[in-house]
């Protein structure tokens, strides 16, 4: 068995964030297998006490983070600005360091002063405030987590050695950063460009070393979940996580302990086809029904649809229509109109093949046990929508699996830490950060085929 992943560094309370490339999350591991999810949600004033938007905007030379950055792009439609959303996404750059030493656009920064890394390290500096807000309005969890050793979930990039490195790095800046601006980082009323550069400097000059634990990756933390909360009934299972940036897939096999895990490395893939590239393909079908031709009040409508998009995107997959108002206009789009878009079609051809290039190895596992059936788990905000089952039922169809598969809901069925926030409606996009605090942190290098 894999010594790095029965490793948990000790054990004892610790905390793991998940940097969503919509939504933030947090979790705090009590010791042994009890976790408890963190409203980090309820200490940034979000619409869910567990979830807040991955979100940075420059106005006026101060930085909002979280709703209070959506609300202010909201305003700033007309003049062709753009709140940062997808943080973490620049880790799945090739080239990882150089494109974090890039300058954000000036339609996302119109100071022009900050970096990538910068956003970056802000940001995290962001969540670390909001955890200790929450912790302090929380009686029910230890008041020692606040400085409690901290690990972040991941897919595995590209780059994935330089990319653990590279975060372990901003990481510490971040808590520099964090105990020098405590929290004004969290202030409705914004942080001032010209003080977030200078803690950004001297953090870079003297970073806090220690606190961070290190790189948890998404497939782990997804078995650790499984292995804690549910009654296993198949020896094998397939994790689907589709998340707004990247779709994560993973494959296990279970041992004669529900705990067991062995993982199926095979099976292992991260796609890019998530839900931002179905969130703007949709805004493009909606741009195009609205009728609009000229540049500037296609790009203006674009940047408005994209930011109310979740309520449209509900109720077209919901309800089979949507509707909204373009100046005078009511634009209305139906569900059909867009499944049968050659876009659409495009876009859930290319999961389906990515989908069986992960199942494969999998399924080939299973038939070679004799397995008779596989449970596929649905995790991410992407868990909601519709199709995403048939799909996974044409990808097996398409590695020629004549067994049974169980689709459900990551959380469906589980028994699960609730605290005093249920879970009810979002333990899908919870999953990987309530396993990620209890799943070992990753060792570069280091084989990666069971979890216990």
């Amino acid at each position: 068995m894999s010594p790095y992943l029965n490793d948990r560094r000790g054990g004892g309370v610790r905390v793991c964030f998940d940097l969503g490339t919509a939504m933030s999350k947090a979790s705090v591991c009590l010791g042994d297998s009890e976790v408890a999810p963190v409203p980090i949600g309820a200490a940034a004033s979000a619409e869910h006490p567990l979830l807040t938007p991955s979100a940075m905007y420059v106005d006026d030379g101060r930085i909002f983070f979280g709703p209070s950055a959506l609300a202010r792009a909201g305003g700033g439609v007309a003049s062709k600005r753009t709140p940062i959303v997808s943080f973490k996404l620049v880790l799945s750059a090739r080239e990882i360091e150089p494109t974090l030493a890039l300058k954000l656009s000036r339609a996302v920064d119109p100071t022009s002063t900050l970096r990538h890394r910068d956003a970056l390290v802000l940001y995290l500096a962001y969540l670390d405030q909001l955890l200790r807000a929450a912790l302090a309005a929380e009686p029910g969890l230890p008041q020692s987590a606040a400085d409690a050793p901290r690990r972040l979930t991941s897919p595995e990039w590209n780059s994935f050695g330089e990319a653990v490195r590279v975060v372990s790095v901003l990481a510490d800046e971040a808590a520099a950063v964090s105990a020098q601006l405590g929290a004004a980082l969290v202030s409705a009323a914004g942080l001032p460009v010209d003080v977030a550069r200078e803690a950004l400097v001297r953090a870079e000059a003297s970073p806090a070393r220690g606190g961070f634990e290190g790189i948890v990756l998404e497939a782990h933390s997804a078995a650790a979940a499984y292995a804690n909360f549910a009654a296993a009934s198949a020896p094998f299972f397939w994790v689907v996580d589709m998340g707004a940036g990247t779709t994560d897939m993973a494959g296990f096999e279970r041992g004669p302990a529900v705990s067991d895990l062995r993982e199926i490395e095979a099976a292992r893939q991260c796609c890019v086809l998530a839900g931002d590239e179905l969130d703007n393909l949709l805004v493009d079908i909606l741009v195009r029904a609205s009728g609009q031709r000229k540049l500037p009040a296609e790009d203006q409508l674009w940047r408005s649809l994209r930011l109310s998009l979740k309520d449209l995107k509900c109720d077209l997959f919901q309800t089979g229509k949507c509707s909204f108002k373009h100046g005078r206009k009511t634009v209305r789009v139906r569900r059909d109109a867009v499944i049968k878009h050659r876009s659409f079609k495009a876009y859930q051809r290319a999961l389906v093949a990515s989908f069986a290039d992960s199942l494969s190895p999998l399924l080939a596992r299973a038939k070679t046990a004799k397995a008779h059936t596989v449970t596929i788990l649905l995790a991410g905000g992407g868990s909601n929508l519709p199709f995403l089952a048939d799909l996974v039922r044409a990808a097996a169809k398409r590695c020629k699996w004549r067994g049974r598969l169980s689709i459900e809901r990551f959380g469906a069925t589980w028994s699960l830490p609730h605290q005093h926030h249920p879970f009810a409606g979002v333990f899908p996009q919870m999953a990987i950060v309530v396993g990620g605090a209890l799943a070992p942190v990753v060792s570069v290098g280091a084989p990666a085929a069971e979890l216990a």
